[in-house]
């Protein structure tokens, strides 16, 4: 591993613990809107790549519209899917969005695709799993966390 991919996981890692910690900080609903950002941020950075990729040529092929068509519908599908959880009862849905961007990610990986640099993809992946996995956590239901209002616990009084 090369002194600049050791730095690069380091700043990821990095960019997911403050992540975590600023998410942890923020209220339930804010933290919600917090976890939509995050999906919507990451998913428009693969549409930045295909429409960089445009920028990089002087001819634009068919297979370049077709991608950029491809990350498109995969953000609005994602996009779509975070806005119906949002201010759902079960917003860690939001979480498992982002860990489902996540294998997205490893198809980027597996195909080695034209749009995003295999580092990012790699470093989007370390940095969905354990973002993702946080706000699963995060964002569930305060009463799972809360062991005097079980219901074995309410029961009792």
């Amino acid at each position: 591993m090369s002194m600049t991919e050791i730095f690069l996981l380091g700043g990821t890692l990095a960019l997911a613990g403050v992540s975590i910690l600023f998410a942890r900080s923020l209220g339930p609903p804010s933290r919600a809107a917090f976890a939509f950002g995050v999906l919507v941020l990451m998913n428009g950075i693969y549409v930045g790549f295909a429409i960089a990729d445009f920028e990089a040529k002087d001819f634009i092929a068919r297979g370049d519209i077709a991608v950029l068509v491809v990350e498109c519908l995969i953000a609005q599908g994602f996009l779509l899917a975070g806005l119906a959880v949002l201010n759902s009862p079960k917003p860690s849905r939001l979480g498992w969005l982002i860990l489902g961007h996540g294998l997205i990610d490893v198809g980027h990986l597996l195909t080695a695709g034209p749009v995003a640099p295999d580092w990012y993809a790699l470093l989007c992946v370390v940095y969905d799993a354990i973002v993702g996995a946080a706000l699963v956590w995060l964002l569930a239901p305060a009463d799972r966390s809360e062991p005097s209002q079980s219901p074995a616990a309410v029961q009792r009084s």
